[in-house]
C-alpha cells in the first residue's frame, strides 16, 4: 500500500500509471537533446535520404518493441529487461541484461546532465574553465560541478516521492518536451521552404545506402529511439498492462517518427545556400544550438530561438528522470528476483526503493568523469544489448507457453523475432569494434559479479542456459573486429558484413530458442507474481 509506514520491507509497487502516463514515459525518453542535433548529423551521413534513416529506424524499433510488448505484457513486473530474460534463460541471464541496461541508463542520465550544462554554458559562462572544451566533466569548474549535481539531486526527489509524482512531472516535462519542437518545425514550416535541397548537392542519396545505414548508426538516428525501452522496466507501475504495455510502446515510437521525420523535412528544406559547400559530409550550421537555432535565424525567427533555449533545457532534463525512474525499477526487479541483495528491492512509503535509486545516482556522477565521446559509445552500445532480450524470450515463451493467456499476441512471431535479432545485432555491429569490446568486458564482469551479488538461497544461475548470449556475443565481436566500423580491421566489405550478421543473429537465436527454460519453470514464475 502506498501509504505504508516506511521500515515494513514492503517490496511490490501499485500500478498507478496509465496508458497516457506509460506513452508519455516513451515520447519522453525518445525525445531528449538529440533532436537538436541528430537531424543535422544524420544528413551528414545520408544527405535528403537521413528522411528514410528515420523512417526505417522508426519502423526497427517498433518491430523490437512489439516482440517486448507481448512478454512484457505477460509478466508486466518493476524491471522487465532483467526480468525478462531471467523467466526465459535463468538468474545469469537477468543478470547479465540488467547489469548492462542499468550501466546503459545511468549512463544516458549523466550524458543528459553534460548536454544541459553544455546549453546553458552561453547564459552560464562560469560552468566551464575558461579556453575550448568538449563537454565532458573534467572541464567543469566547481560551481559547474555544484550545479550538476543539484540537477542529479532534483532528478532523485522527484522519483523519491512516488510513482504518481514522477508521473505527474514526467507528464508535464513531456508535453513541453513535445509542444517545443513542434512548435518550432510548425514556425519553419510557414517560412519560404526551398524544396531543390532535397536533390542538392548530388541527389536525394548522395552516398547511397551505405549513407543511409550510417545515419541509422553514427548519425544519431537509433540512439534516438532507444529510450521507448523504459517503458518495459516500468511495468511494475502500469495499470492494465496487456493492453496498455503493447499501446504505450506503439503510440509512443509513432510519435517520435512523426516528429523527427517533420524536424528533419524542415531543417534541409530551410537550409541557407551556403550550409552545402563543402557538400553534405561537411554540412554545418554553426549555431551552439544547433541547425534549427541557425535556419530560425536567417528566417528572422528571432523568438523561436527562446523556444530552442528552453528546449535545450527542458529534454535533457526529462529524458535524464525517465532513464533514472527506468533504472532504479531495473535495480528492483534484480533484487526481486534474487539476482541482488534483498535491500535493492524495499520500498520506502512513496512505493520507491530508495537504495536503488541512491545507487543510480552515485553511479550517474561517477560516469560524468568519462570523455564525453565515450559516454555516447557506452549508452548505444549497453542499451541496444539489452533489447536481444525481448525476441528471444518472445520465441521462448511461444515455445513453452504457447496457450497462455495474451491480451496482444504478434503475428508472424518466427520469422520477426529473427528479424528482430538480426536489426539488433546490426545495431551493434554499426556501433564498431570499439563499443563491442566495451560490451565483452561489461558481460565478463557480470559474469564474475553475479556469485557476488546474488542473493544466497535463491534459485540456481542456470548459466548453460546463457551459453547463447556468450556464443552470439562471441561472433559479433568477430565480425566487428573484422568489419569496417569503428576501429574494425575493415576486412569484410560493406554487403558482405550484413550477410554476415544475418548468420551470427540466426545462430545466436536458435541457440536461445534451445536453451529456454522448460515450462513448468516459466509458468511457476509467472503464477508468482499473478501473470
Amino acid at each position: 500500500m502506498a501509504g505504508a509506514p516506511p521500515g515494513t520491507g514492503r517490496t511490490q509497487t501499485e500500478r498507478t500509471i496509465g496508458l497516457g502516463g506509460l506513452t508519455l514515459v516513451a515520447i519522453t525518453s525518445m525525445i531528449g537533446s538529440g533532436w537538436l542535433f541528430a537531424p543535422e548529423l544524420a544528413a551528414q551521413a545520408a544527405g535528403p535520404a537521413a528522411l528514410v534513416a528515420w523512417l526505417a529506424g522508426g519502423i526497427a524499433m517498433l518491430l523490437v518493441a512489439l516482440t517486448f510488448a507481448e512478454v512484457a505484457a505477460i509478466l508486466p513486473v518493476s524491471g522487465g529487461i532483467a526480468r525478462i530474460p531471467e523467466a526465459a534463460h535463468g538468474p545469469l541471464n537477468g543478470m547479465l541484461m540488467g547489469w548492462t541496461s542499468w550501466i546503459g541508463c545511468t549512463a544516458v542520465a549523466a550524458l543528459e546532465t553534460l548536454i544541459l550544462l553544455r546549453y546553458l554554458a552561453p547564459i552560464a559562462p562560469w560552468i566551464y574553465q575558461p579556453g575550448e572544451h568538449d563537454g565532458s566533466a573534467a572541464f567543469l569548474t566547481a560551481w559547474g560541478w555544484l550545479l550538476a549535481l543539484a540537477l542529479l539531486a532534483l532528478v532523485g526527489l522527484t522519483i523519491l516521492f512516488g510513482a504518481r509524482l514522477f508521473a505527474r512531472v514526467n507528464n508535464g516535462i513531456t508535453v513541453l518536451k513535445i509542444a517545443l519542437p513542434v512548435i518550432v518545425a510548425i514556425a519553419l514550416l510557414g517560412t519560404q521552404l526551398d524544396f531543390g535541397n532535397f536533390t542538392a548537392g548530388g541527389g536525394f542519396a548522395p552516398f547511397g545506402l551505405p549513407g543511409i545505414f550510417a545515419a541509422l548508426s553514427t548519425g544519431g538516428v537509433i540512439f534516438s529511439y532507444l529510450g521507448w525501452r523504459n517503458v518495459v522496466d516500468l511495468a511494475g507501475d502500469a495499470r492494465n498492462p496487456q493492453v496498455t504495455l503493447p499501446a504505450a510502446l506503439a503510440l509512443g515510437i509513432v510519435a517520435a517518427l512523426a516528429l523527427y521525420g517533420l524536424l528533419q523535412f524542415v531543417m534541409i528544406a530551410n537550409m541557407p545556400a551556403d550550409a552545402l559547400s563543402g557538400g553534405w559530409g561537411k554540412l554545418h550550421f554553426g549555431a551552439a544550438l544547433g541547425p534549427f537555432a541557425a535556419v530560425a535565424a536567417a528566417a528572422g525567427l528571432l523568438w523561436v530561438g527562446i523556444v530552442i533555449h528552453t528546449a535545450a533545457v527542458v529534454s535533457p532534463y526529462g529524458t535524464g528522470l525517465g532513464m533514472m525512474g527506468a533504472a532504479t525499477r531495473l535495480l528492483q526487479g534484480m533484487a526481486q528476483g534474487h539476482m541482488l541483495p534483498a535491500a535493492f528491492a524495499v520500498l520506502t512509503r512513496h512505493g520507491i526503493p530508495a537504495l536503488s535509486l541512491a545507487v543510480n545516482l552515485a553511479l550517474a556522477t561517477g560516469l560524468m568523469f568519462m570523455p564525453f565521446d565515450s559516454l555516447v559509445t557506452l549508452v548505444t552500445g549497453t542499451i541496444a544489448l539489452s533489447l536481444i532480450s525481448g525476441p528471444v524470450a518472445l520465441l521462448a515463451f511461444r515455445r513453452e507457453l504457447p496457450d497462455h493467456p495474451r491480451r496482444f499476441r504478434l503475428p508472424f512471431a518466427l520469422p520477426l523475432g529473427y528479424l528482430a535479432v538480426w536489426i539488433i545485432t546490426l545495431l551493434i555491429y554499426w556501433g564498431g569494434w570499439d563499443t563491442v569490446r566495451v560490451l565483452a568486458g561489461l558481460i565478463a564482469l557480470g559474469v564474475v559479479l553475479h556469485p557476488v551479488l546474488r542473493r544466497p538461497g535463491g534459485p540456481p544461475s542456470q548459466w548453460r542456459r546463457s551459453l547463447w548470449l556468450l556464443a552470439w556475443l562471441a561472433g559479433l565481436a568477430a565480425l566487428s573486429w573484422m568489419g569496417g566500423f569503428g576501429g574494425g580491421m575493415g576486412w569484410i566489405p560493406f554487403g558482405w558484413d550484413i550477410a554476415a550478421a544475418l548468420v551470427v543473429a540466426a545462430i545466436g537465436t536458435t541457440l536461445a530458442v534451445l536453451s529456454r527454460r522448460p515450462a513448468a519453470e516459466v509458468q511457476a514464475l509467472l503464477d508468482a507474481h499473478g501473470s
